[in-house]
């Protein structure tokens, strides 16, 4: 009789547990299939965005336009409703999101003015698409063979950014304050510092700028002028410029930065990337299995409709949750009434037992 209950209960359990999965079956596919309309939608989003800008823009946006205002407006609201601080900006993605909702709005601002507010408009409306694509990164996340990649990709950027910050500026203020003593404080400043010693990786040297001092040719005279020093002038008698103290520096540091970007950083980063490649490439199925619960987590509370018709599904929670409001504040307010009756009526049989018990206490006294 043991054996058979036991049994019993062991199919039972079998049973529960089978139903258990495939009740998780069940929510797991119905989250990815949240997942790929979300992804339809997104991918018809960016196709209109493209449209958009690579097209005329008019003067007030088109059917086009406002269904892609109409997207980020719904996703911003969906991004607002997901929001808990201390975990929300610990995701890459949704600072990218962030940033490019925050970007999209002022291009928008600025594209309802006229001109020329409208053509930065424009060009802020193309700097935003970027963003948008980079988030396109985020999709191979589902792939058991490119989701791996996106973390190299993110832990590599990470590390060339640093590094590659630290070379450049040290070069390049070291450069412009020697070559441009007198200049002017404006934003240009930030640009120079970056721009030749960028390009300068990639093995443009800019040989023609490298010395200032460097002597041209006179064609006419034969002879080789200086384009600076004191009380020189050239062919046609104006006055050249004062040599620039210390620029003679500029090559030699030069020569030592193309060595250090060049040789010695392009290839620690090489190793770097081999290095990060094959661990990650060994952990590459633990990636892929954080990542898609990371998805199914993503999508667990996010509403059926994707961006822009998501809206409704807003209105409906919005909906729900005042009514549910209402009918608790009602709910507490009955309880409230209930409770005041029953202090009441406690109160009045208090008062009519003092009574009594006075009436007593006087007969008593009488007797």
């Amino acid at each position: 009789m043991s054996i058979f209950c036991f049994g019993k209960k062991l199919l039972s359990f079998k049973r529960k547990k089978n139903n258990n999965k495939k009740k998780n079956q069940i929510l797991k596919d119905a989250r990815f299939f949240l997942y790929f309309c979300f992804l339809i939608s997104y991918l018809g989003y960016l196709m209109l965005y493209n449209y958009i800008i690579l097209v005329k823009m008019e003067r007030w946006p088109s059917i086009q336009e406002w269904t892609v205002i109409a997207y980020i407006l719904t996703l911003g609201t969906e991004k607002v409703r997901q929001v808990k601080i201390s975990v929300w900006l610990e995701d890459y993605w949704n600072i990218t999101d962030l940033v490019a909702i925050c970007t999209f709005l002022l291009g928008l601002m600025l594209r309802l003015q006229n001109e020329p507010y409208l053509g930065y408009g424009r060009v802020i409306y193309c700097i935003d698409i970027i963003f948008w694509y980079i988030r396109v990164l985020d999709i191979f996340g589902v792939n058991k063979y490119l989701g791996p990649y996106v973390m190299m990709i993110g832990k590599m950027v990470g590390l060339v950014e640093f590094i590659m910050l630290v070379v450049l500026m040290s070069f390049g203020v070291a450069r412009q304050a020697i070559l441009h003593p007198d200049e002017e404080p404006t934003w240009r400043l930030a640009r120079n510092i970056f721009y030749m010693p960028y390009w300068m990786i990639y093995g443009e040297v800019f040989a023609d700028s490298i010395d200032r001092k460097t002597r041209i040719h006179n064609f006419l005279n034969e002879k080789t002028l200086s384009p600076c020093g004191e009380h020189l002038y050239d062919e046609d008698g104006k006055k050249l410029p004062p040599c620039i103290p210390g620029a003679w520096l500029t090559p030699a540091i030069m020569a030592c930065y193309l060595l250090v970007a060049n040789i010695l950083l392009v290839n620690l980063l090489i190793a770097v990337f081999n290095n990060t490649f094959f661990e990650v490439k060994s952990i590459s199925n633990q990636v892929w299995k954080f990542q898609r619960y990371q998805l199914i987590m993503t999508f667990h509370d996010r509403p059926i409709l994707p961006p822009p018709l998501i809206i409704f599904s807003h209105l409906y929670i919005l909906f729900t949750r005042l009514f549910r409001r209402c009918v608790k504040k009602k709910q507490e307010g009955e309880l409230d009434e209930k409770d005041r009756g029953l202090s009441q009526g406690e109160s009045d049989s208090g008062k009519t037992k003092a009574r009594k018990t006075e009436e007593e206490t006087r007969e008593e006294n009488q007797h």
